[in-house]
Parts: C-alpha cells; structure tokens; sequence
C-alpha cells in the first residue's frame, strides 16, 4: 500500500498530523500494515508490494535501519513524532504540507470506487443511492469525504470491505483500484463480479520522510529510488502484486 484533494494507494490519508518536535538521525521505515501493502502471511513471512519496495530502497541506500508494519491510521503520527522516520506514501495534501518528499517510485495510484457486477458508476453522481464501504482511515476525496447524502459503511480493512461486496453486502468500495482488485482475486473473486471502476483521483507515490532526517541519509535514499527504477527492480515488483491493470478516470 497506506491524493491532491483530499490516499493512497494509494491509496492513504493521514488522519492525524503531530510536528515533529525533535531532530535527530534515526532512520525508521514503517510501511503500513494492509493487505497488500504491508502484511504478515501464513508462513508467518513480512511481505506487501510498499514493504519489499522500501526494502529495496533500505539495502540499496546501505542504511542501518529498522523496518518496521504499522496500522494506516497511525502512519502519520508515528512518522511525525519519531525521528527521521520514512515511508511510501501517495502525495495527498496532507502528506505534501508535513513531510518531505525525497523521490517518486515511478507509481500513480487510481483511487476511486470499486463496483459490483451490474452496478454501473457513470459519474459522481451515480454514487446516490448506492451502498458503499470505506475501510477505516481511507480518504482522500474532499466532496466525498463531506457528502452526507451517501450511504457509507465503515470496515476495518481493505479484506472486510472486498468480503462485503463478495457477499452483496455493499454497491461498492472506496480505495486504490489495483489494491482492491488484488484482494477480491485473491478472495476468489473473478473480473465478472465485479463492474467498472469509478476512477476520482490519481497520485504518485513518494519515498517520504519526515523532515528532520539529515541531509546526507536524505540524498543516499534518494540516490537509491533513482537506481532501483532505472534498473527496474520497482516497476518489477509493482507488476508482481498489481500486474498492468490500467484504468481512465470518469469525470
């Protein structure tokens, strides 16, 4: 996993905002803790597309580091309060207003709302009348955000929601498109249950720190996003978890 108006991917908002009070050059990764950002598998092994891409970012920069998952709604408390902590988070307002952005991974998250089959999402306006899940700490369309005509259900997690629409619970899903597509296939889901996206926003993701990490940390992870997307080593990965899916953005 964890947008200009308002995720991630993407996407993800940072519910809570504290500045960071202490300086220092302790280099802490967090990546959040949803599938398939970030999680923990049945074999008990850590995995998700943000975490072995940060990974990645970790051993090229040949920083000494922790790594380390993290519940979506305290990603951004924890990265303000601690010392030079970083993560791969979309550049939505709040993110872009309290952390430094050091590199883009080379990925776009298409946020919006996910149907099921036979629900057909035309334009904003279509969403009237429609039942639709927002997993906790998900948000990133301000009109959406604010608009009390539609009826929202709020699951846990990602999981929760893809399991309320399989079961016709929900009209639809708010979130990362290819996120929420990898999980209702893994959920035994095919194409045909499910409709065409409504696509409201899109952002690149970005290597963030907060904005006390010290300049020369800064540049290697910088230096190291740039190396991991010329090799290919990133698009890589994002293509093992997502695949090519591509959407267009309704208006």
């Amino acid at each position: 996993m964890f947008f200009p108006r308002g995720y991630l991917l993407f996407c993800i908002i940072l519910p809570t905002i504290i500045n960071a009070k202490e300086s220092g050059n302790i280099h802490s990764m967090y990546t959040m803790d949803q599938v398939p950002f970030g999680f923990i598998s049945k074999s008990g092994k850590t995995s998700g597309v943000l975490f072995d891409i940060l990974n990645q970012i970790i051993i090229k920069s040949g920083l000494e580091t922790s790594h380390d998952l993290i519940p979506a709604k305290r990603l951004g408390v924890v990265l303000s309060y601690k010392k030079g902590g970083c993560s791969l988070l979309a550049d939505v307002k709040s993110v872009v207003d309290n952390f430094d952005l050091v590199e883009p991974i080379g990925y776009q998250f298409q946020s919006g709302i996910l149907p099921k089959s036979g629900v057909m999402l035309d334009n904003y306006a279509s969403l009237k009348g429609k039942v639709l899940a927002v997993p906790l700490g998900i948000s990133f369309h301000e009109r959406f955000d604010k608009d009390s005509e539609l009826s929202k259900v709020r699951p846990p997690k990602f999981l929760n929601a893809i399991r309320m629409l399989k079961r016709g619970r929900v009209d639809g899903i708010l979130g990362s498109i290819p996120t929420l597509m990898h999980i209702a296939f893994a959920e035994g889901m095919f194409h045909d249950d499910l409709g065409v996206p409504l696509i409201l926003a899109k952002n690149d993701v970005y290597l963030v720190c907060s904005k006390v990490i010290d300049k020369k940390a800064r540049s290697k992870l910088r230096q190291a996003v740039i190396e991991l997307k010329l090799s290919g080593v990133i698009h890589t990965t994002l293509e093992k978890y997502f695949g090519s899916m591509q959407y267009s953005k309704v208006e």
